[in-house]
């Protein structure tokens, strides 16, 4: 990718914040040189600021900027934008809306939050869709009238993103008010993965979660107990990922499976 964009003298790089880290990782290992590039926008998932230090390091003197992206399908992808200015900061900021957007942050009688209180944000604006296709119960779940306005034309799509003002009037991201993550740029609802692989008759129970990885990705792991404290586990994992392989989408598959003699439950 590094490579690609010295050749060809690319102005603008759209990545996710995943991809991004091995580009800097080639960048700052590498003699190759991007002296065109002007913008990486970020979008998909969570930025952690840090993760843009060592291309900083390598080139002090700039050259190129970085503007985080936050948007959703449902709201004609971007809502948000935030210029990296401060890579220091331990929360993944996702700053100011865009021209043609309303955003609300509410808590959970849809009223405004105070000011640096977590809420749940809404979008509003030109942007927003009409709804889901043949899902009239999910539209009329995630659609909702704006109670800031008697236009019945006025929507505000309820995100389930969970995000705070910080300095200067810009928005923190704080996580998913539900299950649902992003994992390489795609949505995930780990309930759907907890339950397929509960649909195998060998398992007892299980728990699905995200976890780190060393080089700070993100990854999925499934945690389960088996039926048979007997049985070779390493067997069992073995049918399990076969299972899931024909049900789930390839970017919904556990990296790790860990076999557990019961779950916690505290």
């Amino acid at each position: 990718m590094l490579q690609l964009c010295a050749d060809e003298k690319v102005t603008v790089l759209n990545h996710t914040p995943s991809a991004f880290k091995a580009t800097t990782e080639a960048y700052v290992t590498s003699d190759i040189a991007v002296p065109d590039l002007r913008y990486v926008i970020f979008g998909g998932e969570a930025l952690e600021p840090s993760s843009i230090q060592p291309w900083l390091d390598k080139t002090p003197n700039g050259g190129t900027d970085f503007i985080n992206m936050y948007g959703i399908t449902e709201t004609m992808v971007h809502a948000s934008y935030w210029k990296v200015n401060d890579t220091h900061t331990s929360v993944s900021i996702i700053g100011h809306k865009l021209a043609d957007q309303t955003l609300y942050v509410l808590d959970q009688r849809q009223q405004l939050a105070p000011k640096h209180a977590v809420g749940e944000l809404y979008v509003g604006g030109e942007g927003v869709a009409r709804g889901y296709l043949n899902r009239s119960e999910l539209t009329a779940e995630r659609f909702i009238q704006s109670p800031f306005s008697d236009d019945p034309k006025d929507i505000l799509y309820r995100s389930g993103d969970m995000v705070s003002y910080y300095r200067d009037n810009e928005l923190a991201y704080h996580g998913r008010e539900d299950d649902q993550v992003k994992v390489r740029g795609f949505r995930i609802e780990l309930g759907e993965i907890i339950n397929q692989i509960n649909q195998c008759d060998f398992v007892a129970a299980n728990m699905v979660v995200t976890r780190k990885a060393a080089d700070d990705t993100l990854q999925i792991v499934a945690y389960v107990v088996f039926d048979s404290a007997e049985a070779d586990r390493d067997e069992l994992v073995t049918q399990l990922r076969v299972h899931l392989a024909n049900i789930l989408a390839e970017y919904m598959m556990p990296a790790a499976f860990v076999a557990m003699e019961s779950l916690p439950v505290t």
